[in-house]
């Protein structure tokens, strides 16, 4: 897809639970004419309609059923949305995998065998960036387990970050924490062996969310709060979205139809570093 120079940005979303403490945003995505919106230890997801940026009502996960999200990812085919979390406040448990549907049922639960990690679908599967593990999974949407592809460390693969599937074989998958000697984004294969990869050049920055379009180019969100633009062959080819002051970059979703580019960020104060807002900007991206 041919991207315009200079995304112009149509809209900014005030974004959280109404509390006296903000919470940051985990989680964002698209499906249909919805964008979905999901925060730290909230377990309710908030819903605005995707063209007028209105508030719906949100998705009323039950109680115990999600303490803790840390990603969501829209699935078109099974019309649904997969969030990834912890059922309990306790920091030793396995996180699982919700099938939520558009009521806020859940319609199925799996573990997703790690204590955290990060979302996106292919097709009507699900993968999984588990960092602990240094593991991508991919489930079918029914929580069955297709594949497991390890990334060794002794190859650089220190602190996974997210993970897409491009083909029936192939995954890019971006990690390096800010003072990592190695921050990248890689194309791998069923074995985890890298084919391409693409080093984030600026310094004590990091990737942390990843987004393909139609035309296989691939969008890189860093923690600057950045967009970068990699080919299909992960090779630069430009800023797409310039970083913002002060903001912590979070997560990124896309609506082809109107090719509109939702981007999560976190605004903090400096002294002391707490959050301030919790927004999603909207770019034209075409």
């Amino acid at each position: 897809m041919d991207y315009v120079d200079k995304p112009s940005p149509v809209h900014t979303i005030d974004t959280g639970p109404r509390t006296k403490e903000n919470r940051p945003i985990v989680g964002l995505a698209v499906l249909g004419n919805s964008l979905f919106v999901s925060h730290e230890k909230t377990s309710a997801i908030e819903v605005y309609d995707s063209a007028t940026y209105v508030a719906q009502d949100p998705l009323q996960i039950k109680e115990g059923q999600m303490a803790e999200p840390f990603d969501i990812a829209a699935c078109v085919q099974e019309s649904c949305l997969f969030v990834i979390g912890r059922l309990d406040s306790s920091k030793d448990s396995t996180s699982s995998i919700l099938k939520i549907e558009l009521d806020g049922k859940v319609s199925t639960e799996w573990s997703s065998g790690g204590s955290s990690g990060r979302l996106s679908t292919y097709g009507s599967n699900v993968i999984v960036c588990l960092s602990d593990k240094s593991l991508v999974c991919e489930f079918t949407h029914k929580g069955e387990l297709l594949r497991q592809v390890r990334l060794s460390p002794a190859a650089g693969f220190i602190h996974l970050s997210h993970a897409i599937q491009v083909t029936s074989v192939h995954f890019v998958v971006s990690h390096g924490g800010r003072d990592d000697k190695l921050r990248r984004v890689c194309l791998v294969d069923r074995k985890g062996d890298i084919i391409e990869k693409c080093k984030i050049l600026e310094k004590k920055n990091s990737p942390v969310c990843l987004l393909n379009d139609r035309s296989r180019s691939i969008l890189v969100g860093d923690a600057e709060g950045r967009i970068l633009l990699l080919n299909s062959k992960l090779i630069f080819q430009r800023k797409l979205i310039e970083k913002a002051d002060n903001c912590i970059g979070s997560r990124i979703s896309f609506d082809e139809t109107e090719k509109r580019l939702f981007v999560a960020r976190n605004k903090v104060s400096l002294k002391p570093k707490d959050l301030k807002s919790a927004q999603v900007l909207v770019f034209n991206v075409k």
